[in-house]
Formats: C-alpha cells, sequence, structure tokens
C-alpha cells in the first residue's frame, strides 16, 4: 500500500502529560516546567510516530504523579468520566477518562504503583501494563 507509514499509519494516539513529545511542555502539574517546550520525543513517542502514529494530545496527571486523584494547578481536577462526582484515579487518570469517555482510542500512560491499572478500573476501560518484554516491539522500531 503505496503512502503508508506503518502499521499505525493514521492512528490517533494520546500521551499522558508526563510522556516526552517534543514541542510541547512536560509539566508534571508544576509551574516551574510551564513554557519550556521539550526539545526531543521520549524513545516511545518516537517509536509510535515510526510506526505511523500521530500524537495529538497530551492528558492530565497529579502534581508530581504521586497520588491516587488526577489534578494539579496548572490544569486542574480531572473528573471520572463516568460520574463527575468521582475519581478517575492517578496518575494516568486524564488517559482512562479521555478512553473511557471516547476521546480517544489508544492512549500511552505509566504505571509502577496500580498508575494505569486503578485508573482503568474506575472508568471502564481496559490496559497492559507497559512492561519490558511488551514494549520491545515499540522501542526496536
Amino acid at each position: 500500500m503505496e503512502g503508508v507509514k506503518g502499521p499505525l499509519h493514521g492512528l490517533p494516539v494520546s500521551i499522558k502529560e508526563q510522556i516526552a513529545v517534543k514541542g510541547i511542555d512536560s509539566t508534571i502539574g508544576f509551574a516551574k516546567f510551564c513554557f519550556k517546550p521539550l526539545d526531543h520525543d521520549a524513545p516511545l513517542v518516537t517509536a509510535l510516530k515510526e510506526l505511523g502514529a500521530i500524537p495529538f494530545c497530551k492528558t492530565n496527571v497529579p502534581q508530581s504523579v504521586l497520588t491516587y486523584g488526577c489534578g494539579n494547578p496548572i490544569f486542574g481536577e480531572t473528573v471520572n468520566c463516568l460520574n463527575s462526582k468521582l475519581s478517575p484515579g492517578g496518575s494516568s487518570g486524564g488517559e482512562a477518562c479521555l478512553i473511557g469517555g471516547g476521546g480517544s482510542v489508544l492512549g500511552i500512560g505509566s504505571d509502577v504503583g496500580g498508575s494505569l491499572r486503578i485508573p482503568a478500573h474506575f472508568c471502564g476501560i481496559t490496559t497492559l501494563k507497559p512492561t519490558r518484554a511488551r514494549m520491545r516491539y515499540f522501542l526496536k522500531h
């Protein structure tokens, strides 16, 4: 197929705010990181672009990415996409809400202590913890 850039050609992908995307801030909710666009992509973002994916937005995280909620003084509070009186969980709560609300078909987050799994459960979606074995395929491309 002529013109196809890879198996993810044209797929819009949302990216957790802390993950580096060239030309965009990664504040993790701290004002001191505002208005400082990055000069590089994270290796995973580079791999996704090489596979044809198109990062189209970055999603909210709790300040310092270390809590079970999902809000910060820069972008405010993210509430659950199914019930605005509930939390989406943290720290990938912004990703879970966007996907659970139908705003993205694929999102990239991170998970050390449940940061993907808890928000996915709270927002009624499915996730995969990005282990080294799972991500090896993307990082080789």
